[in-house]
This record gives C-alpha cells, sequence and structure tokens, in this order.
C-alpha cells in the first residue's frame, strides 16, 4: 500500500514523492483533499504518522517483490512491472491448475468444482446470516419478473423457481425488470423481520447453460466480472463466458471466490447487528445496496463496516463492543484474505501475500501488484491502459483507516461510538483530536 516513482529513462536514481501523493495516486484520490484529510486523521490519533510507516514498509515489500519478478527496483517503469506481473500469473496459473489436477484445456465448467473442493478442503468459515429461500420465493410470487422469464422463455413463476436457482433469478430479475419491479420488491424487503432470516452456507452457483449466457450478453455493466454476489441469499453467482476456456482463468475465479466469500459474510455480520432496531427491513436494503450510512467519523472522515470489519478482524474478540453481543459471535468476523488461501494451496504461490498493498506510479501512472488486479487483468487480456485498479483502491483504503484505528488515542473512542451506533442508531458521533 504504496506508491514508488519508477525511475525515468538512464536517469540512474529512483526517487519518492511526498507520501500524501504515493497514496493519493493508488487511491485515484484527488488532492489537495486527501492530504487535508490525512492531516486531520493525523491530528485525531495524536500525530503517529501512520501513513509514513506504512508507505515506508509497503516500499520495502514492493522492492523485494520487484526483485523477485527479476527486476530492479531502481529502473523498472510502470509498463514494465506490469508485464512481469502478466507473466507471473501465467506462472502461477500453471501451479495452480497442477495443484488442481487441472489442464491448460479444461473447461470453466470443470474448473470451478475444483476450485471449490480446494475451498472446502481448507475448511473456510463459510455460514453466513441470510433470507430464507422460501422468503424470497413468496416475494417473487408476489412480483413475478415477466421480462425475465420471457427471456428464458418460461410461461410461469413457478416453472422458473423450480428449475433455476433463486439466487441467478434474483440477481437477473433485479438487471432485466424495470423500476417499478424493483421499487415493488424493496418495498416487501422494508417490511422484513429477523424471523425471515436464517444461518446458512454461502451458496456458490453457476450458470452454464446458452441462454443464460444470452441474458448475461447484453449487461455491459459485468464485463470482465467472474462473479456476482448476491447477499441476500448468501449466495455466489458464477457468471457465464463466452469462452469455455479462458487463460488465468483458475487463478482468478479461487482468489475472487474467497474475495467474494468474505464480503458476504461480512455483509452478513453487519445485517445480523441491526436486528433488533427499528426500519430493520430498511437498513438490511441499505447495507444489501450499498447505501448503509457511516457507523461512525474519525478526523472527517466516515468510517463504514468494511473498515470497522477489516479492524476487529485483526484484533481478539475481547476487543468487540458489548453491544455485538449476541447478534453477532467471533465467528462472524473470521475470514482469510485470498492470498493466505493461495499459501495454504501451496507454498509456492506465496509472491501476492507480499505484495498485497503494492502498487507503484510514475508520472500519475499506477499499477496495482494486488493478486486480484493482475488476475483480472490477465483474464481479460487488459492492455496496460485498461489495467485493472479497483481492488487495490478498495485495499488500500481500508487497510489505511484500520492503521489509523489500531492507534490507542482512537481505538477506546471508536469502541465507544459502535457501542452508541448499536444501542442509539440515530446518533453519529465525531472523534476529535
Amino acid at each position: 500500500m504504496f506508491l514508488l516513482t519508477g525511475r525515468p529513462p538512464n536517469s540512474g536514481v529512483m526517487l519518492m514523492v511526498t507520501m500524501s501523493r504515493l497514496l493519493a495516486e493508488l487511491l485515484g484520490a484527488p488532492q489537495p483533499a486527501f492530504t487535508q484529510a490525512l492531516h486531520k486523521l493525523e491530528q485525531a490519533s495524536g500525530q503517529p504518522s501512520v501513513d509514513v510507516r506504512l508507505t515506508a514498509e509497503m516500499v520495502q515489500k514492493a522492492q523485494a517483490a520487484i526483485k523477485t519478478l527479476g527486476l530492479d527496483p531502481r529502473d523498472t517503469t510502470t509498463r514494465e512491472l506490469y508485464q512481469a506481473l502478466m507473466l507471473q500469473v501465467e506462472r502461477d496459473e500453471k501451479r495452480l491448475r497442477k495443484q488442481l489436477d487441472l489442464s491448460d484445456t479444461t473447461s470453466l465448467d470443470k474448473i470451478v468444482p475444483q476450485v471449490v473442493k480446494s475451498l472446502d478442503a481448507l475448511n473456510l468459515p463459510r455460514t453466513a446470516w441470510a433470507l430464507k429461500p422460501s422468503v424470497v420465493k413468496r416475494l417473487l410470487k408476489a412480483n413475478p419478473p415477466k421480462l425475465l422469464m420471457k427471456r428464458l422463455g418460461y410461461r410461469s413463476i413457478d416453472s422458473l423457481l423450480k428449475r433455476e436457482s433463486i439466487a441467478a433469478v434474483l440477481l437477473a430479475a433485479e438487471l432485466s425488470e424495470g423500476r417499478t419491479w424493483r421499487e415493488r420488491l424493496y418495498t416487501k424487503y422494508r417490511q422484513l423481520k429477523a424471523s425471515d432470516f436464517e444461518m446458512t452456507e454461502v451458496e456458490i452457483v453457476m450458470l452454464n447453460s446458452v441462454r443464460w449466457q444470452h441474458f448475461f450478453e447484453g449487461h455491459e455493466q459485468l464485463r470482465h466480472r467472474l462473479i456476482v454476489s448476491v447477499p441476500e441469499l448468501a449466495a455466489l453467482v458464477v457468471l457465464p463466458l463466452e469462452a469455455t476456456v479462458l487463460p488465468g482463468a483458475a487463478l482468478a475465479l479461487l482468489l475472487s471466490l474467497v474475495y467474494h466469500l468474505n464480503q458476504v459474510r461480512s455483509i452478513s455480520a453487519h445485517v445480523k447487528l441491526q436486528q433488533v432496531k427499528p426500519h430493520f427491513g430498511q437498513l438490511a436494503l441499505d447495507i444489501w445496496k450499498g447505501q448503509a450510512k457511516p457507523l461512525a467519523h474519525v478526523g472527517g472522515q466516515p468510517l463504514y463496516w468494511g473498515v470497522v470489519h477489516r479492524h476487529l478482524s485483526q484484533h481478539p474478540a475481547s476487543h468487540y463492543p458489548t453491544a455485538f453481543d449476541p447478534h453477532v459471535q467471533p465467528e462472524d468476523l473470521h475470514h482469510h484474505t485470498p492470498e493466505e488461501i493461495l499459501v495454504a494451496i501451496d507454498p509456492d504461490l506465496g509472491f501476492w501475500q507480499l505484495t498485497s498493498h503494492c502498487g507503484i506510479s510514475h508520472d500519475g501512472q499506477a499499477v496495482s501488484m494486488h493478486a486480484l488486479d493482475a488476475a483480472v487483468s490477465y483474464c481479460n487480456q487488459l492492455p496496460f491502459e485498461n489495467r485493472s485498479l479497483g481492488y487495490i483502491q478498495e485495499a488500500l483504503g481500508q487497510e489505511l483507516l484500520a492503521r489509523y484505528l489500531r492507534e490507542p488515542r482512537l481505538n477506546a473512542h471508536i469502541t465507544q461510538q459502535l457501542e452508541t451506533q448499536i444501542i442509539a442508531p440515530e446518533l453519529s458521533l465525531e472523534v476529535v483530536a
């Protein structure tokens, strides 16, 4: 999680720009607003120089990773690093396929079960609090997605729900039906009660029929996506792709499955926290749609659940707010990073664990060394100009805030704010210096 400047041609030196610029360029954050926000965080936490220490740590890791790639960190350009990362993905794809007993020509529909089998063997946490399937079926029967039924060739909602995955139907219906249909569904969501939910295992659904392929072809917003989550049902939907053999598919699928598994479980824990509050259904809907309000504010920065979850998962359960009990238990917050899972499968896949928050930039051209960004770029054969940066930006922003929350001056205040939010959600407190 840092920024290095690539050396200009034949300059013979490697320069580091200011710390705020290092972080801002990888995050894609505007200046001077980002520097001002960092200053407020530093003041609120007692000037611990979190950004400086984190940047220095990541610079060291990036230099080590670049050397591992066979490059010289003193004069590696962004384009050279990007090409080296694509080669690393290619090598690790071969290693992973060997571990999973897959050939270079194994089709996607055969890769997914093998990847899931490898994850099951590691006994990853898979439970989540989600809507009961019977509840979703009832809602869909009361509000049939007629356009979807027509697209897929079904005459009745009963036939659709009998033959297709409920998670796939719900995902596709929200894409195909109009605003009026969605608002009718959301109106029913707002009436949900805790009794409509149950603890279940995150389901992995693979869509590989031609008609599903044709359906998703028309939705440009899902381009370059392998997996889409349906948090209401704690489900991960593997989208159909035209290509039956895809470069880097095993690595990309494994990383993406673990990432989305963590996301669904995190969302599940957040919804569980709301179950005794007024307007629970509205709160759940806001969380599922990514519209939840911040839990607190730190140095003027809104603090959302993703950062809080990341912060708490790095501490023992004794550090959790007492108001979490009995609704959210320690096991609800446990997670393993995609990079950790790669190492658990094969220690020789450890390169990406070193680079989980790494990147370099020169002349405003940032390159992510995050495993998922590299896998997405390789899988979709993206040119340098269209390289993926989304995962490093998310991880970087969360890690920066989470490290500030570890500072004693902020940690106690945050715990107090979380207690207040759980008990009295109408209040929103600010941590001040």
